[in-house]
């Protein structure tokens, strides 16, 4: 039977190494928050919620940035599913994750499509599904 030190230590060490997994996306979240001089507004389970006025919603790791304008709780759960994929992929979110998102929404803006549509789109799609398995 594990004593309560022992579980501590369990998980101190496990959240040390996700950190260093995701040391990258942390690191970028971290920086834009302080550079841009932001604040937490919420705490949506392990994540920072910041309110930004300069750019849509997206995610680095832990900090989840959320557009004003759009700030409901299917977008932070949207959200929330990229940060999902942060905390699976590690470093490679940035080439499998975020950077085809950011392409596609590009794209799909000068398309003016519906938003159904973009959703489709398989990084969409995932982020969606994994907030879907979350209780």
């Amino acid at each position: 039977m594990e004593t309560e030190l022992v579980k501590d230590i369990k998980r101190t060490v496990i959240n040390v190494l996700l950190n260093i997994y995701e040391c990258i996306q942390n690191t970028i979240g971290f920086c834009e928050f302080k550079i841009n001089k932001l604040k937490v507004n919420h705490k949506f389970k392990n994540s920072n919620i910041v309110y930004i006025n300069y750019f849509d919603s997206h995610v680095w790791g832990k900090w989840i940035f959320i557009n004003p304008n759009t700030d409901d709780s299917s977008i932070i759960r949207h959200e929330y599913g990229h940060r999902i994929q942060s905390y699976i992929l590690g470093p490679f979110y940035l080439f499998f994750v975020y950077i085809p998102s950011y392409m596609h929404y590009k794209w799909f803006v000068k398309q003016n499509k519906s938003w159904d549509e973009y959703y489709n789109f398989i990084t969409e799609k995932w982020a969606n599904i994994l907030t879907k398995k979350q209780k």
